[in-house]
C-alpha cells in the first residue's frame, strides 16, 4: 500500500506569507547586517604651484597647495595637518605648516570634502623646489574614523621663494 501527500498540503504555509518573509527581513536586519565596513579612503595631494586665478583676481602671486579626501561612502568632514616642504641648502624643512584645518563635505559630491583655499604669498620669483603632504582623519555620520594621509610625492620646481621657517 502506498503513501500519497496531496501536493496542496505539502506547499501550504500554516503562517501567511507576508508574516513569513516579515520575520525573515527582522531576523536579517537584526543580525545579518553587522558587517560594518570600513569606508575606503583616500587623500589627493596636488603638487604645489603658482596660482594663476589668485593673481588674476587679487594680484598676489602666490603658492597653492590643493587637497581633496575621497571616500567610497559619504563623508561628514575631513580634518588635515598640511604642509609645503622645500629643499634649501640640500635640505628638506617645513616652508610652511598650515595647522590643523577641516572641510565639510562637499553638497554635490558627499563622498569628498575639499581643501582648496590653501596658499602663501611669494617673497619673490626665485625657483626652489616644493613638495605638499598632508595626514588626518575622514569623519562620517555613523561614528566611524578613517585616518588618511598622501603627498605630492616628488620635489618639484615652482617660481616662487617663501619664507622658511
Amino acid at each position: 500500500m502506498s503513501i500519497t501527500f496531496p501536493v496542496k498540503q505539502i506547499l501550504k504555509f500554516k503562517v501567511p506569507g507576508v508574516l513569513a518573509l516579515g520575520l525573515v527581513l527582522g531576523q536579517f536586519l537584526m543580525t545579518g547586517n553587522q558587517s560594518n565596513t570600513i569606508p575606503n579612503c583616500t587623500l589627493k595631494v596636488e603638487r604645489p604651484h603658482t596660482s594663476t586665478s589668485l593673481y588674476e583676481k587679487r594680484k598676489i602671486n602666490a603658492i597653492k597647495l590643493n587637497l581633496v579626501s575621497e571616500c567610497d561612502s559619504p563623508q561628514r568632514f575631513t580634518t588635515l595637518q598640511a604642509d609645503i616642504q622645500i629643499i634649501k641648502n640640500d635640505n628638506q624643512i617645513t616652508a610652511h605648516d598650515f595647522g590643523s584645518i577641516t572641510a565639510r563635505s562637499s553638497k554635490k559630491n558627499p563622498s569628498k570634502a575639499y581643501f582648496l583655499d590653501l596658499f602663501l604669498e611669494c617673497k619673490s620669483s626665485e625657483t626652489a623646489l616644493y613638495l605638499g603632504q598632508a595626514s588626518g582623519n575622514v569623519y562620517f555620520d555613523n561614528g566611524v574614523t578613517v585616518p588618511v594621509s598622501g603627498s605630492s610625492i616628488k620635489f618639484l620646481p615652482v617660481d616662487c621663494t617663501l619664507g622658511a621657517k
